[in-house]
Order: structure tokens, then sequence, then C-alpha cells
């Protein structure tokens, strides 16, 4: 077995075949899920944990040709952040948010960091959920 670790933003700076893998995993989405099942077997499993809304997980899976969709949600978790640029930089990779290290969203950025803090310490409550799917083999991309 052998891990790789690349961006999956886009696939045509992937080093890889279309349908290289027998089974990925994805930390990221829901567009690395666009671009992970293109390199994924008909018959392949892909499987990830994410927080963001499981509809549009949920969605994703299925318009790239994922079936049989299985999601195990966790209560919640509580990031705990070290300082204001890990949140930034945290918050700003997240696929619905705005660049917060830019000077237009500064204020914004501010009002979140206040919103997150409790006790001097930067938290951010979430849920996160582990989601698992099957690329079809009849309707494989």
């Amino acid at each position: 077995m052998e891990f790789i670790l690349a961006g999956t933003k886009d696939k045509k700076a992937l080093p890889f075949e279309k349908e290289e893998f027998d089974l990925i995993y994805s930390r990221r989405g829901p567009t690395s899920i666009i671009n992970n099942s293109y390199l994924l077997k008909p018959g392949g499993i892909m499987f990830g944990i994410h927080s963001a809304a499981k509809d549009v997980v949920e969605k994703r899976l299925r318009e790239s040709g994922l079936s049989d969709i299985e999601t195990e949600v966790f209560d919640e978790a509580m990031l705990i952040f070290p300082n204001e640029k890990e949140l930034e930089k945290y918050i700003s990779s997240s696929h619905r948010s705005l660049d917060y290290s830019l000077e237009v969203n500064r204020e914004a950025f501010k009002k979140i960091v206040k919103e997150h803090t409790v006790d001097s310490e930067i938290r951010m409550q979430e849920w996160r959920y582990v989601w698992k799917a099957h690329k079809d083999i009849l309707n494989a991309n």
C-alpha cells in the first residue's frame, strides 16, 4: 500500500490517471469529491471526513457517480486555535468562506474572532461526519 498526499482542486494538476485507484480517502470536499471520483475505479470506494453541509456533500457524491452513500455523524467537535492567524487560515480554506487575509474582509474576520473567543481562547464548535460511497460499475464516468 502506498499513501500519496496531493491537492485536489484541479484534476488536471493531479499526477494520476483516470480510474487509477480502488480506494480514496478525502479529507476535503465537496470540490475534491468531483475530482477524486474521476480517479476512482468503477466499484471502488471513497470515504472522507467533513464538516460541510451533509446535503451538499451527498449531492456532490451522487452527481459524481457515487452511490450506496453512508454517513455517520459525530455529535460535535471543538476546535481550539492557538492564535487568530490559525483561525484565519482555517476558515479561509473552507469552501464557503471568504479569504479573511484580505483587507476588505478584515472587519468580518474581527467579528468572527469576537464571536468565538471565550476566556481568551479562540474556539469553534462544529459537527463532523464520516461518509463512505461506492463508484457505480455500470454508470462509471
